[in-house]
């Protein structure tokens, strides 16, 4: 049951890490997608591969490393949004004006 609730009206994002100085990174819990025509926002409800706040992933620093996001529905008169990182600390990241696709699957490169 979990399964089905999970891909039904979903957003993923896939993330593309290129190789980094730092050899750990994670996500926050409070990261979301932020819809740019209605106050509603699409929470995080799965990580895989990226470990969320306050552990961390150990990366490989020598290649190119991934991690994937699935978030919340976004509304269906949503055109564009912003996937926004609300970290506590330095490094939280802001994705502008994304513009949304018949799948809603996306690809960022850090």
């Amino acid at each position: 049951m979990i399964e089905k609730t999970v891909n039904e009206g979903q957003t993923t994002v896939h993330f593309i890490v290129p190789p980094l100085k730092a050899d750990l990174m994670r996500i926050w819990k409070s990261t979301f997608l932020k819809p740019n025509n209605t106050e509603r926002v699409s929470k995080m409800i799965l990580n895989h591969n990226i470990s969320t706040f306050p552990k961390w992933t150990k990366i490989n620093t020598n290649k190119m490393n991934s991690f994937t996001l699935i978030f919340e529905s976004l509304p269906k008169e949503c055109t564009s949004f912003d996937l926004i990182e609300d970290a506590l600390e330095d490094g939280g990241f802001h994705f502008k004006n994304i513009k949304r696709n018949i799948n809603d699957v996306y690809q960022i490169i850090l």
